[in-house]
């Protein structure tokens, strides 16, 4: 028991799965203008780039359009690309968490995932951002990129609707959960 015990590896230590696009494709009219914008102003050719509706992680981490992120960053000026932390930068200063919206999600080289993101800028209250939809950013699908939850921040206005849904105002307040908040599970 005790050779076992010593040759086990930590949960977190584990090395993660890269990020692979999903095998349906999403139809050019489907993707946003601003989101192809995006990806001309990087270099690459729109027409020519093959649009994923999902890429995911190993078997069970699947992401799609509307879903938010939060990926560890050296900086949040980014002009077209988010400046993701590489291995051995974790302790550079400035070094943080920062949360996206995914857009649209597209194969980079050899099928590795690459998405357009909208930043979540926070507001100054503890967890409250608000989603800046005039930015547009490439963000390359890093292993260190994890799935985030944004919740509208509802007020007054929200109320349920007939068929139990919550019919949410236009107020753009969001609360965001990510690791350190406990999501996704650290078991998951």
């Amino acid at each position: 028991m005790g050779r076992l015990q010593r040759q086990a590896l930590p949960l977190w230590s584990l090395p993660r799965p890269t990020w692979c696009v999903g095998r349906t494709r999403a139809r050019d009219d489907t993707v946003p203008d601003f989101a192809q914008l995006a990806v001309a102003n990087h270099g690459g050719c729109p027409g020519l780039v093959s649009w994923r509706k999902t890429c995911q992680r190993g078997d069970g981490e699947v992401l799609c359009a509307g879903d938010a992120v939060a990926v560890l960053v050296v900086s949040d000026f980014a002009v077209t690309h988010v400046h993701t932390v590489r291995s051995g930068e974790e302790a550079l200063a400035g070094v943080h968490v920062s949360f996206f919206r995914v857009v649209a999600i597209f194969a980079g080289v050899g099928s590795f995932a690459r998405v357009v993101v909208h930043p979540f800028v926070p507001s100054g209250a503890p967890q409250v951002h608000t989603l800046n939809s005039t930015s547009s950013l490439l963000l390359d699908m890093a292993r260190s990129v994890r799935k985030a939850m944004a919740l509208h921040d509802c007020t007054g206005l929200c109320q349920p609707s007939d068929t139990r849904r919550i019919e949410h105002d236009a107020t753009n307040s969001w609360l965001l959960y990510g690791r350190r908040e406990g999501y996704p599970a650290r078991s998951g």
